[in-house]
């Protein structure tokens, strides 16, 4: 018997986004002609799981209305989590010499979900008119092309394809 608390729904929420993110550079890794490299899939699902995470664990006024059903959730373990698959992921990002990458989306992520306060006021990239799309259209095209390509055609060709797609 599966148990279905709160917390429980956090942690799994982001799941099915992680493996389309391993899926997604799957099929860049293919559109490039790269040599697979299941590290760095994993790694980036790890990713792309703690951004997600973090997203739906940092409580905002937006999210009260729109996800209802984790309201009571334990909140610093979806953080605990986010902090620990970040972690791993960034780790092997770093064995494959990719040092800013896995921070390019958190810190996107952060600025999406809580914002920045500047001299009083607070610039959150979350609710603005089309904002979403774009700041998720960004995000995975710069994460899946800096990942999966060193050359420029390859970035641009990758970033383009998977901007469009989000």
């Amino acid at each position: 018997m599966a148990i279905h608390t709160p917390t429980v729904r956090l942690l799994k929420a982001s799941v099915l986004v992680a493996l389309s993110g391993i899926f997604r550079l799957y099929i860049a890794f293919l559109f490039i002609r790269a040599k697979p490299n299941l590290l760095a899939y994993i790694a980036g699902g790890l990713v792309i799981y703690t951004v997600y995470t973090l997203d739906r664990a940092l409580e905002c006024k937006e999210d009260a209305v729109n996800r209802c059903e984790l309201t009571g959730s334990k909140k610093e373990v979806g953080i605990l989590v986010s902090v620990s698959t970040f972690c791993i992921g960034a780790s092997i990002l770093f064995i494959e010499n990719l040092f800013v990458v896995p921070f390019l989306p958190l810190i996107i992520g952060c600025l999406y979900s809580k914002g920045v306060k500047i001299m009083g006021f607070n610039m959150k990239l979350k609710g603005g008119f089309g904002v979403k799309n774009l700041v998720v259209a960004l995000t995975w095209g710069v994460f899946i092309a800096g990942i999966t390509t060193s050359t420029d055609a390859g970035i641009a060709s990758l970033f383009l394809f998977f901007f469009s797609l989000a």
